[in-house]
This record gives C-alpha cells, structure tokens and sequence, in this order.
C-alpha cells in the first residue's frame, strides 16, 4: 500500500492555495515548524472532499511559534518508515558543506534525544531552502518554504512510501507564495 506524505515548513502564519492543492492526495502530511497559528495548520487537515477523509497532520513547534501547541520534536513510523521530525533551530550547523554539519547537528548533537534505533529520515525546516541528501545511511529532507523562501521559488514535497520505503520525493515549486 502506497502512502503520500506531505512535507512543508515554514508556512509563517499564512497557507496559499497552492499548497492545499499540492497536498490534496497525502493522507498524512507533516509540518516541520514555524506555523505561527496552531489554526492555520490544523486547517491543512480539513478537506471539502466528503469521499475521502481528511489528512492527518503531525507539527513540530519552531522557532517562531511562541504557543508551544506541538512538541519541539517527535520521532514516529509510517507505513515501517521511521520518521524524526524536528524544526532545527536549536542546531548550530554554520559550517560548510551544509549536509555534513546538519547531519551532524542533527544526528551526534541531539542523539541523547533520539530512540536507540537511527531514524530512516529526518525532515527538518528552518533554513528556507529545499534539500534531500543522504548521511550515514539517514536521509535528511528539508522542504523548504511556500511562503518565505531563500532559494527563490516556494517550495514543499510529497514523500510516497511503499512497501516500508520511500520510493519517490516529489518537489514542488510554486511561481508565488500567494
């Protein structure tokens, strides 16, 4: 059985259509932090599609999100994937290459936070910017930003997993952030 999962971050207080529809097929979408309005990321969850139900959605608190309506991270499975979602804020990773640092960050900083097992993915946010890149056997996805991005064009993704692996990341990007 196959599962969409959306990835987006950084929505900072407002969600254009753009991305409602780009995330219209995932049953489960995730929101790495900086939602500024715990409504406006429930509301990724409503659907006016009575035939299908809607999505779950599971959020991180970022940097910006004074509420504290989601945890600062979460680490969980789907569909035999393991999944460690975070914001990322709380990780200094100003060294260059930017995949070796984040990785480090994220992985040897922060494993007294982590389960035993390494995740399979981390998706984080924070940075603006899209990436996927693979460390030490744990793939890291970021994104990117609809809103507010700093690669240019707003961005998310759509993860499919099958059979307990992700076998496809869709990108997509957006002329606007409207």
């Amino acid at each position: 059985m196959k599962t969409k999962v959306g990835l987006v971050s950084d929505t900072h207080g407002r969600i254009p259509q753009n991305v409602y529809a780009a995330l219209s097929d995932c049953s489960i979408i995730l929101h790495a932090g900086d939602y500024h309005e715990p409504l406006r990321i429930e509301s990724l969850g409503w659907s006016d599609d009575a035939t299908k139900p809607a999505p779950t959605v599971i959020a991180v608190c970022g940097n910006c999100d004074w509420d504290e309506s989601y945890p600062a991270e979460q680490y969980f499975d789907i569909d035999g994937v393991k999944i460690y979602l975070c914001h990322g804020h709380r990780f200094a990773y100003a060294e260059e290459p930017w995949d070796t640092a984040i990785a480090h960050s994220l992985l040897y900083a922060n494993k007294h936070k982590l389960p035993k097992e390494k995740p399979d993915v981390i998706v984080f946010g924070h940075l603006h910017k899209p990436m996927d890149f693979v460390h030490q056997g744990v793939r890291f996805i970021n994104p990117g930003s609809p809103t507010r991005p700093r690669n240019g064009k707003p961005t998310l993704a759509v993860m499919t997993i099958d059979n307990s692996v992700i076998t496809y990341l869709e990108w997509f990007e957006f002329d606007s952030t409207y």
